[in-house]
C-alpha cells in the first residue's frame, strides 16, 4: 500500500510507533500496552485514563485506547460521510470501523512525550464528555452491534 492510500491522524504530541506499523486498513497507537513508553505528568494520565474509562463504558470498543492521537487509515476506510467534526471524530470513526467484518485491524505500542503547554483542561474535558454523550446518541446502532 502506498502512502498516497493511507491517511493519518495524529495530533500535536510526538508520537512514534515503537514497531513497523504494516499494511493493516487500520492500525491504532495505544499508550496502554506493556511496549509502550509514555511521558506524561501525573494529570494528564489520570485524564488519559478517565477518558479511556468513559470511551470504554459509552462505546464498548474493542481497542485498548481510542484516544492516543496517532491513527493510520486506508484511505477506503475513511471515505464516507461522517457526523463529528470536534473532539469524538477519532471515536466515531472506530466506532464505525469496529463494526465492519472486513477490516484489517492492528493495535501497536506507541511513544510519547508531551509537549510542554497541553491544552487538556477541565473546559476541554467537559466538551469532548459533551461531544461524546452526543455521539453516543447520534450512533444510535441497530441491535447486536458493537456500540449497543
Amino acid at each position: 500500500m502506498s502512502i498516497n492510500e493511507r491517511v493519518i491522524m495524529t495530533n500535536a504530541e510526538f508520537k512514534a510507533f515503537a514497531e513497523d506499523p504494516g499494511n493493516e486498513d487500520v492500525i491504532i497507537a495505544s499508550k496502554f500496552l506493556p511496549e509502550s513508553r509514555v511521558s506524561y505528568p501525573l494529570r494528564r494520565r489520570i485524564v488519559s485514563y478517565l477518558s479511556h474509562i468513559v470511551t470504554k463504558v459509552l462505546f464498548r470498543l474493542p481497542f485498548s485506547d481510542t484516544q492516543c492521537g496517532l491513527k493510520v487509515f486506508n484511505r477506503k476506510v475513511l471515505d464516507r460521510e461522517w457526523k463529528s467534526k470536534g473532539f469524538g471524530y477519532d471515536i466515531e470513526v472506530l466506532s464505525v470501523i469496529a463494526r465492519e467484518d472486513n477490516l484489517t485491524l492492528r493495535e501497536l505500542p506507541v511513544t510519547v512525550t508531551e509537549r510542554e503547554k497541553s491544552s487538556v483542561s477541565l473546559k476541554s474535558c467537559f466538551k469532548t464528555l459533551y461531544e461524546l454523550l452526543w455521539l453516543k446518541v447520534a450512533l444510535r446502532p441497530s441491535r447486536g452491534s458493537v456500540c449497543e
